[in-house]
């Protein structure tokens, strides 16, 4: 009975206890992670600075670190996210989008195997793809991009398994859009008694706010952020702390130095720099819950 009433407290303050993150970044990534454009060089060193103060930051947040061991040859492995959804201490193991990313859930399965994690598994079958970056919890509903690396069927799967939860397809065709997935210009910061959905200024930016504001039913807070990279929308949240992107306009930074003083966040700022070359937000680098 005591344990009971500790997790209903700890459900009703919306405490983070952890966070999955890769083990390293491989050193195949420069060279062999996908990326929308190979002109630009990504540098290992300093990927992994980023990355270890990255990590750093969600220890600051107070969660302890859960590590998948990802293989060198396992160029995008240090983007956990698109591995797996965990909400409510249920997980659902994805078939990622593209087929070189298949390995990463089995280790990503032994990850959470001495955790009491209740987990599904997406059938390995052709063309049902599902990436975790394209899903947008907001604590109260669910929103999925149908994207070049998520289909209606992979979306099907997180219907059954999170069937407490209402689930919204998100249209991502616009135009000639070339954004990887839905939390590629948004995200989320569920806070104890509100939640603030975040959403890059661009015209797609704003198609996909339009369409989640029409879909919903729960009240937000909907907050565009200045400047002109919709990356800079993506941010981590938990337990009273925002990381954002200190590669970005002192327009972006400003805004959020603010937006944290009227909401009493505490803003972190981390380089994304080196990750940002192959398509890495912040998200894309760990699964907190």
């Amino acid at each position: 009975m005591i344990q009971f009433f500790i997790k209903l407290y700890d459900l009703c303050i919306l405490i983070m206890k952890y966070a999955i993150v890769a083990n390293k970044i491989p050193s195949s990534l420069p060279s062999n992670a996908l990326r929308s454009d190979n002109t630009q060089i990504v540098d290992i060193n300093k990927a992994r600075e980023h990355h270890e103060e990255y990590i750093q930051c969600l220890k600051d947040m107070n969660l302890e670190i859960i590590y998948v061991n990802n293989e060198d040859e396992l160029a995008d492995s240090v983007f956990v996210e698109d591995t797996v959804i965990i909400i409510d201490n249920v997980a659902l193991l994805t078939n990622p989008g593209h087929e070189s990313r298949l390995y990463e859930t089995y280790e990503m399965r032994k990850a959470l195997e001495s955790h009491e994690i209740v987990t599904y598994c997406m059938d390995i079958i052709h063309d049902e793809f599902l990436d975790g970056g394209d899903l947008l919890f907001t604590g109260k509903e669910i929103f999925i991009g149908l994207s070049k690396r998520t289909r209606e069927c992979g979306i099907s799967y997180v219907k059954d398994v999170f069937n407490h939860y209402e689930v919204h397809t998100i249209n991502m065709d616009f135009e000639d859009n070339s954004t990887l997935h839905l939390k590629s210009v948004c995200s989320c910061a569920i806070l104890d008694d509100k939640s603030i959905l975040y959403f890059g200024s661009s015209r797609f930016a704003s198609h996909i706010m339009n369409q989640i504001i029409k879909l919903s039913k729960c009240d937000y807070i909907y907050v565009t952020v200045p400047g002109n990279n919709d990356s800079m929308a993506n941010i981590v949240y938990a337990n009273g702390i925002l990381m954002c992107r200190r590669d970005s306009d002192d327009i972006v930074k400003d805004f959020f130095i603010d937006h944290g003083k009227i909401n009493k966040l505490i803003i972190k700022f981390v380089d994304n720099s080196e990750l940002a070359k192959v398509d890495g937000a912040l998200t894309c680098c760990s699964v907190i819950f």
